[in-house]
């Protein structure tokens, strides 16, 4: 026994007293809006640990899928697509008992598929997209736009430009038959997928037509960090097409409301590393330092890998117009080397998860293969058993036959005795 609130508790009852105060610790972490992300993020993992340990595997799952959604806003895609893949293979081993396991797969499922296209594997996105669409025919519209402008974002990266378009525009179609159903975060998501196919075929003006549309829904309505993000791609156009003025104008906005977000650092990493790119190829290069130094330390801070190569091989490049070869050869082998890092990483889980598919897929063959063998010996022994009852039957039919002819022979017989 030990002692709490001055009489004596049993040391299990203790244990389990103290894991419903950590849980109600963290679920009140998640209803803090002073809370940041990290914060949650953390509160999520230890919610669904709490989960499997008291044997709520779907609580749990709940718990890492609301993870996802929250890690999506901040680029951690990988992340996402390894979670949802891990939640999916151990779902296919359970049988659909209820609406609510339906109804996390379908939402798993639909985050796997966005989560695998913006970690750029574009098979699986498609691969998956593909059993979404054929799952779940009676997908929302809500539900197909997105699954369709995925399909359009993977397609347009692996240069199938013509399919890219005609799912962009289904997936478009959706939101103008149904505006209402659609909350201006998603607006913006799908319409800024669209305006990434226009400017990837140089329609520069009506792609920032678009864009310039999606700028003037009203702050609160939106996601402050999808407003960074709408102001980085709209300078990225302008960059393209040499107006480096509005360029820097519209980075500058995206910089200003990043210390409003409650996770600012990836997005600073990237909004910087575009300041020094736009700088450097304007040819100032003592300028373009100063913003790739700042986004450095930001990508460190934050410990973004992803962002952090990107930033060494452009400073390795940016020291090579500077003629710093010590300087370039620094950067851009310390920025490959993380780049391969970080790829290998990636491809070593991929593998595990393909393999893993692989092994559930052979698992699932060899279980139907066994019920088809036990279907056909349950056959097999219902065959034999009514053989055995026809041969009965006969048997007491030919008995009951001979019995009867026996008596009538015995009965005529009797007549001429």
């Amino acid at each position: 026994y030990i002692s709490g609130s001055g009489f004596p508790v049993h040391a299990q009852k203790a244990s389990e007293i103290s894991r419903v105060l950590k849980k109600d610790h963290y679920v009140s972490i998640l209803n803090l809006e002073s809370s940041s992300s990290a914060e949650k993020t953390e509160a999520l993992d230890s919610l669904a640990a709490f989960c499997l340990y008291e044997k709520d595997t779907l609580q749990a799952y709940k718990y890492r899928i609301q993870k996802v959604l929250m890690l999506s806003l901040f680029g951690n895609s990988f992340e996402n697509y390894a979670i949802c893949k891990e939640i999916l293979q151990d779902l296919s081993l359970k049988p659909q008992t209820s609406p609510a396991q339906d109804s996390l797969t379908r939402q798993t499922l639909l985050q796997a598929a966005m989560s695998a296209q913006q970690s750029s594997f574009w098979e699986e996105a498609l691969g998956l997209c593909s059993d979404f669409i054929q799952q779940y025919p009676d997908a929302t519209d809500v539900e197909a736009a997105q699954i369709y402008s995925t399909i359009g974002i993977a397609n347009m990266s692996m240069g199938n430009m013509d399919i890219a378009k005609k799912n962009h525009d289904r997936a478009i179609s959706y939101e103008k038959e149904n505006p209402a159903h659609f909350p201006p975060p998603l607006k913006v998501k799908l319409y800024n997928g669209f305006a990434g196919w226009l400017s990837l075929n140089h329609q520069y003006d009506s792609a920032l037509y678009v864009l310039q549309w999606l700028e003037q829904f009203p702050p609160q309505e939106i996601l402050p960090m999808q407003f960074c993000y709408l102001y980085n791609n709209i300078s990225l156009i302008h960059s393209t097409i040499g107006n480096y003025k509005i360029s820097l104008d519209y980075l500058e906005k995206a910089l200003t409301l990043t210390p409003g977000l409650s996770e600012s650092n990836y997005i600073m990493a990237h909004i910087l590393r575009n300041l020094g790119w736009t700088y450097r190829e304007q040819g100032k290069l003592e300028t373009a330092e100063k913003y790739y130094l700042q986004a450095l330390e930001y990508a460190k801070r934050w410990d973004d890998k992803e962002n952090l190569w990107l930033v060494m091989i452009e400073m390795g490049e940016l020291y090579q117009k500077k003629g710093d070869t010590a300087l370039m050869q620094k950067y851009m082998m310390q920025g490959y080397m993380l780049k391969d890092w970080v790829k290998n990483q990636q491809n070593q889980q991929r593998s595990f998860l393909l393999n893993r598919d692989l092994e559930l897929l052979k698992s699932r063959k060899e279980q139907e293969i066994l019920q088809q063998n036990l279907e056909l010996e349950k056959l097999s022994n219902e065959k034999k058993l009514i053989l055995i009852l026809v041969f009965g039957s006969l048997l007491l039919v030919f008995f009951a036959a001979s019995l009867y002819i026996i008596r009538q022979l015995f009965k005529s017989r009797q007549k001429e005795k």
